[in-house]
């Protein structure tokens, strides 16, 4: 019975080592992936904000209109300068 004791303990201990040096490695593994994710996420997060402010750079009314007068060489009209056209729905009567 000694012996079996001692066979098993032989067995174990060792295994039981093993298994633990083997989760140790697998969580540092794990580890470095969710650090290189997460620098990522920032990096992406940081050039999101970067587009979000380019895009309303491009949408700003006072750009539009600099490049309306000076690149596109347009002019404001004014009342006199504008044809209205009135378009009738053909309805009834007409």
């Amino acid at each position: 019975m000694r012996k079996a004791v001692i066979l098993f303990m032989l067995i174990t201990l060792p295994l039981s080592a093993f298994m633990t040096v083997q989760q140790v490695f697998r969580n540092e593994q794990i580890q470095k992936q969710v650090q290189a994710v997460t620098q990522k996420q920032r990096s992406l997060f940081e050039k999101n904000k970067q587009m979000l402010t380019n895009i309303a750079i491009l949408r700003s009314p006072g750009r539009i209109d600099e490049l309306a007068k000076n690149t596109l060489h347009l002019k404001q009209l004014t009342d006199r300068e504008m044809t209205f056209i009135r378009i009738h729905s053909g309805g009834e009567g007409e």
